[in-house]
C-alpha cells in the first residue's frame, strides 16, 4: 500500500514538473520568438521561423490541455519540439546555433518519464543526428545559411542565446526543487510508516505470539518464514531449527500424510483462498499426533503468504479412529447377521411356498369337496323330490281318471238320452274337461321333471322343456305376470339329460318370477340358432342385480333374497348343469329395470 502511495506521489511529482517547465518554457520562448524577427527580412530561409511557431503552438495546446493529457505524452510532445528546435537551427549554422543548448534538458525531460536505458537511446539518437550533420558540414556536402562573424555581430541573436540559457537553467532549477520538495516529503511519509509499521509488527507479533494454537507462516513454495511461540511449545523445537525444517519433517509421511500430499493443500488453499483438513503431525522427538489444520492465503508486509493455524485434536481423533473401528465391526456384524437372516428367510420363504402350494390344493380340494357336496344335496333333494312328484302324478292321475271317467260317462248319458247336452249344462262339462286337461299337463310335466336319467345323449325339444316348466310355475304366474315366447320357428333339439336341463331352466324362471313384484309381470323367452349353438333367452322386469353382486350370482350359497327364503344353490347347481352340457349362462341387469338370463347350448 505504501509503494502504490509513493508511486502516485511521484507521478504527481513528474507531471507538475512537466506542466512547470511547459509553462515556463513557453512564456519564454513566445519572448525569443518575437526577438527573432529582427532577423526575418535579413533570413532567406524561413523554415526555421515556421517551424519554431509550430512548436510553441503545440506547446500551448498541451499547456490547455494539461490535465486531460496522459504524462507520457506531454512528454514526448517536449522530446519532439525540442528534438525540431535544435535540428533544424542546427542545419542552419551548425555548431554556432543557439539551440544546442537544449540537448541539455533532453535527458531531464526523458528521464522523469521513460526508464535509463530509454532515456540513453533518445539522447544518442540526437547525438547520431547532430554528429551526422556536423560531419557534412566540416566536408562541404551543407554549408550554414550566414557567416558566422556576421553572426555574432548581431545583438538579437545574443538575447535570444541568453534567453534559451535562461529557460535551460530555469528548467532544472524548477526540477531540482521540485524533486527536492517531493523527496522530503516521501523521507517523513516513509519515516511516519515505519513508525506505524514497526508499532503495527509489535502489535501483530503479540497477537501472534498469544495464540495458544501454533501458526506457521509460509511463502508461495511452501516453505517456513515464521512462527509463533505455541509452535516451538507443540512441536518441540528451538526458533533457530525451525527455518531449516520442511514440511515432510513435521508430518507423519504415513499414508496419505506425506510433504507431496501437504504441499497440494498448500496450492489447493491458494486457488480457493481458505482450506481446513485433518493432518497426521510429528514433534521433534518422533511422537506422532493428530492436528487440524486451517489453511488461508493473505497478504503479510506486502507479501503473498499461507497462514497454516493448527490445533492439537490428537484425542478427539483417536476417539473417532476408535468409534470407526466399532463401527465397522458392528457394521460387518450386522451384515453377517444379515446374510444369517437372508438364509433364514430363504428356507422360511421355501416353506411358505410348499405350505402355500399345500393351502392352494387343499383350498382346490376343498371347492371341489364342496361342488360334489352340492351336487349331491342337489343330486338327494332332485331325487327325493322326483320320487315324491312321481307319487303326487300317480295319486293325481287316479282321481284324474275317476273325474275324467265320470265326465266321459255323463257325455254318453246325454248323448244317449237328450242327444245334445243343455245349454245350461254344458259350461259344466267344459270346466270339467279344462280341470282335467290341465291336471294332466301338471301331471306330464312334474313325470318330466322327475326323470333321474344322468345321460346326456337324450333328444331333447327345448321348447316342450321350457313349456312344461311354465306350467309347474302356472300357479305362481297366473293373473299378474304375462308371459311372451318368440321361438325359432323350427325344433330345436339338442342331446342333453332331459331331468338335469329341466331343473336349470326351472330354476331360472323361478328365479324371474320371484323377481316380479309388481301386479304387471312381463317374461320374455325367445330362442335362436347361431354357429350351431342354441341361445335361449330369458328376460324379466323385475326388480334387476347390483353390478356387484351379478358377478356373485352362480357363488354357491349366495343370495339376495331374505333369510329363510333361499339356499344360494339354485343357480350353481343351474351353472353346474350347464357346465356339464358344454353350454354356458351369463347375465345383464340394471336395478329397478330387470334381469335378462341367457342361456347358450350347443346343438349336437
Amino acid at each position: 500500500m505504501g509503494n502504490n502511495y509513493s508511486g502516485k506521489e511521484i507521478n504527481k511529482v513528474r507531471n507538475s514538473i512537466i506542466d512547470l517547465a511547459l509553462i515556463v518554457g513557453s512564456i519564454v520562448g513566445v519572448f525569443a520568438y518575437l526577438l527573432s524577427f529582427l532577423d526575418y527580412s535579413s533570413t532567406s530561409n524561413k523554415t526555421g521561423f515556421i517551424t519554431d511557431l509550430l512548436v510553441l503552438i503545440s506547446f500551448v495546446v498541451v499547456i490547455y490541455y494539461r490535465n486531460r493529457i496522459n504524462v507520457s505524452i506531454k512528454a514526448l510532445i517536449i522530446l519532439i519540439g525540442l528534438f525540431m528546435l535544435i535540428v533544424i537551427d542546427f542545419t542552419k549554422y551548425g555548431i554556432y546555433s543557439e539551440n544546442l543548448v537544449l540537448l541539455v534538458v533532453v535527458p531531464f525531460f526523458s528521464f522523469i518519464v521513460y526508464s535509463v536505458r530509454r532515456t540513453l537511446l533518445i539522447y544518442g539518437l540526437i547525438v547520431v543526428i547532430i554528429g551526422v550533420l556536423g560531419y557534412m558540414f566540416a566536408e562541404g556536402y551543407m554549408e550554414m545559411e550566414a557567416k558566422t562573424t556576421q553572426r555574432h555581430l548581431n545583438n538579437s541573436l545574443w538575447i535570444i542565446q541568453l534567453i534559451i540559457i535562461t529557460i535551460v537553467s530555469l528548467v532544472i532549477i524548477i526540477i531540482t526543487r521540485q524533486y527536492n520538495i517531493s523527496f522530503f516529503k516521501l523521507i517523513n511519509r516513509l519515516e511516519d510508516n515505519n513508525a506505524a509499521l514497526s508499532a503495527s509488527e509489535k502489535s501483530y507479533r503479540e497477537i501472534f505470539n498469544s495464540s495458544s494454537d501454533p501458526i506457521f507462516i509460509h511463502n508461495e513454495r511452501g516453505e517456513i518464514v515464521d512462527v509463533n511461540d505455541a509452535m516451538l511449545s507443540v512441536y518441540g523445537y528451538e526458533k533457530d531449527e525451525v527455518f531449516s525444517l520442511t514440511i515432510g519433517d513435521l508430518s507423519s509421511n504415513e499414508d496419505i500424510y506425506t510433504a507431496k500430499e501437504a504441499m497440494s493443500h498448500v496450492l489447493e488453499a491458494k486457488e480457493k483462498g481458505r482450506l481446513v483438513f485433518d493432518w497426521h503431525a510429528k514433534r521433534k522427538d518422533g511422537q506422532l499426533f493428530w492436528v487440524e489444520v486451517s489453511l488461508k492465503q493473505t497478504i503479510i508486509l506486502g507479501k503473498r503468504r499461507v497462514l497454516a493455524i493448527v490445533r492439537d485434536i490428537d484425542e478427539k481423533k483417536r476417539n473417532e479412529i476408535q468409534l470407526n473401528r466399532y463401527r465397522n465391526r458392528l457394521e460387518d456384524l450386522v451384515r453377517e447377521r444379515t446374510r444369517e437372516l437372508e438364509l433364514t428367510n430363504k428356507e422360511l420363504k421355501s416353506s411358505y411356498q410348499s405350505l402355500f402350494k399345500q393351502k392352494e390344493e387343499l383350498k382346490l380340494a376343498l371347492e371341489k369337496l364342496t361342488e360334489t357336496q352340492n351336487q349331491l344335496i342337489s343330486s338327494e333333494k332332485m331325487a327325493s323330490l322326483g320320487i315324491l312328484a312321481a307319487g303326487v302324478a300317480h295319486e293325481i292321475n287316479n282321481p284324474l281318471n275317476f273325474i275324467q271317467g265320470g265326465a266321459l260317462g255323463l257325455q254318453n248319458y246325454f248323448d244317449e238320452h237328450y242327444k245334445t247336452i243343455p245349454e245350461d249344462v254344458q259350461p259344466l262339462m267344459d270346466a270339467i274337461n279344462e280341470g282335467v286337461n290341465r291336471s294332466a299337463d301338471i301331471v306330464t310335466s312334474l313325470n318330466q321333471f322327475s326323470r333321474q336319467n344322468g345321460s346326456k345323449k337324450e333328444e331333447c325339444n327345448i321348447h316342450a322343456i321350457i313349456d312344461n316348466c311354465l306350467n309347474i310355475l302356472s300357479s305362481k304366474i297366473k293373473n299378474h305376470i304375462k308371459i311372451e315366447k318368440r321361438y325359432h320357428p323350427d325344433e330345436c333339439i339338442i342331446m342333453c339329460s332331459e331331468g338335469r336341463l329341466h331343473q336349470a331352466i326351472l330354476n331360472i324362471l323361478s328365479n324371474a318370477v320371484q323377481a316380479i313384484k309388481s301386479e304387471e309381470g312381463l317374461i320374455a323367452i325367445a330362442s335362436t340358432i347361431e354357429d350351431k349353438n342354441l341361445i335361449v333367452s330369458i328376460k324379466d322386469n323385475g326388480e334387476g342385480i347390483s353390478e356387484e353382486n351379478i358377478k356373485r350370482l352362480t357363488e354357491p350359497f349366495f343370495t339376495t333374497k331374505p333369510s329363510g327364503k333361499g339356499t344360494g344353490l339354485g343357480l350353481s347347481i343351474t351353472q353346474n348343469i350347464l357346465d356339464d352340457h358344454k353350454g354356458s349362462l351369463r347375465f345383464n341387469s340394471e336395478p329397478n329395470k330387470g334381469t335378462t338370463a341367457i342361456i347358450t347350448l350347443p346343438i349336437n
